[in-house]
């Protein structure tokens, strides 16, 4: 995680301009609500500061009790950018959990 981190450091402008020109290209085709609070949508800016991404982990097991996911709380709470982490814990049979805050986890 902490080399996606790094990659995506060098590459955000790279990143906000992809996401920017998909948004426009739907936005002209009509692929948004066709509501008065679509013309908003078209003054929205893609933040370039790599303080505003998230990044969504997803911890997939067999087991929902599984030790793996403590293990793995652990090591992603230590890393310098912890906050912006949201994490998911699921199973292969999908069993649900909540997507929620990296700090709302007990260690």
């Amino acid at each position: 995680m902490s080399t996606t981190h790094g990659i995506t450091k060098s590459t955000v402008l790279d990143l906000a301009a992809e996401a920017h020109n998909v948004f426009q290209q739907k936005l002209e085709l009509g692929l948004y609500d066709k509501s008065p609070r679509r013309d908003a949508l078209g003054t929205l800016k893609i933040s370039t500061d790599l303080s505003d991404f998230q990044f969504i982990v997803i911890l997939i097991d067999y087991n929902p009790y599984s030790a793996l996911f403590d293990e793995a709380k652990a090591k992603l709470k230590q890393l310098s950018f912890a906050k912006q982490i949201r994490l998911r814990r699921c199973g292969l049979a999908l069993w649900e959990q909540d997507v929620r805050d990296l700090d709302s986890f007990r260690l």
